[in-house]
């Protein structure tokens, strides 16, 4: 099973839309490989032009979604 099954199982186990599922599983597809805290401002910096506020909140939920479940603190 593949990370991204495993984090979709575990989405699913907690019971969110399918929409909000697929949008999670999309946003991480757009983070930076290595998750820092430097480079998650970069991104999040970088990106505030391109996409709209909404979409950018969406991200930063989805990744603090992944952060949870794979257990991890981002340094």
């Amino acid at each position: 099973m593949n990370k991204n099954l495993k984090y979709q199982a575990y989405l699913e186990d907690k019971n969110l839309a399918p929409n909000t599922i697929t949008a999670y599983l999309n946003a991480l597809n757009g983070l930076p490989a290595k998750l820092t805290t430097q480079n998650l401002k970069e991104y999040f910096k970088a990106n505030l032009k391109r996409y709209e506020a909404n979409t950018l909140k969406v991200r930063k939920y989805a990744l603090n979604s992944y952060l949870k479940f794979k257990k991890l603190k981002v340094e």
